[in-house]
């Protein structure tokens, strides 16, 4: 009796609505990611910094001053994050030119030799919404490592000079694995110069000015 009823009341739709596909339902909406943009750096609006602790109580703070670089990114498909950095390394900034002028010699950078250090992205691991870790190759005095920033990602927006994203990335390195050892040991075994550097930047990047 049950079956009847069903097939009497199917019948019945066809025919009110002959044009009915009750097999087909409605289209999924269009869910294609949006078009990944290249930025270029800004480098009015971007810090490259780096904290060292220092005879293992405080930590000394710089930025490299002269940089520039390219960020491809869809904020709607993060994994197609890719970017490429060149930073000159005579523009190295503590605000302590005795400092700097130590950290150009071959006991640090050694500039004159190795003007350069780059960093070109191999692959994203997207985390979160807005977060990914940024994997690639980091080249400080013709040695190059693999290194993994953390970065939390804002944008794009649009400004009347063109379309703009932001980039906070983290990481810590050991700066002997890229050939600067320099520093003696306090007593109890402490550097004096410490052997990890954080690197925080904030990186703005501008798309169609």
């Amino acid at each position: 009796m049950y079956t009847t009823i069903t097939a009497v009341f199917t019948a019945l739709l066809l025919f009110v609505s002959p044009n009915l596909d009750v097999s087909d339902p409605d289209p999924t909406p269009d869910t294609q990611p949006k078009e990944t943009v290249t930025y270029q750096i800004d480098p009015a609006h971007t810090t490259l910094g780096f904290r060292i602790r220092h005879m293992g109580i405080a930590f000394v703070e710089g930025e490299f001053d002269t940089f520039e670089g390219t960020i491809s990114y869809n904020a709607d498909s993060l994994a197609a994050t890719s970017s490429n950095v060149t930073v000159q390394t005579t523009s190295i900034d503590t605000d302590v030119e005795k400092r700097d002028n130590h950290l150009r010699s071959a006991d640090f950078f050694e500039v004159e030799t190795y003007p350069e250090m780059t960093f070109t992205s191999t692959s994203v691991q997207p985390t979160a919404q807005n977060h990914f870790r940024l994997i690639g190759d980091l080249t400080i005095k013709g040695t190059t490592k693999e290194v993994v920033f953390d970065v939390e990602s804002a944008g794009p927006i649009q400004t009347d000079n063109g379309q703009r994203v932001g980039f906070h990335a983290t990481t810590t390195i050991d700066r002997r694995d890229f050939g600067i050892d320099w520093g003696s040991e306090l007593p109890g075994g402490i550097p004096a110069v410490g052997n990890e550097v954080q690197l925080v930047l904030d990186v703005e990047a501008l798309a169609g000015s």
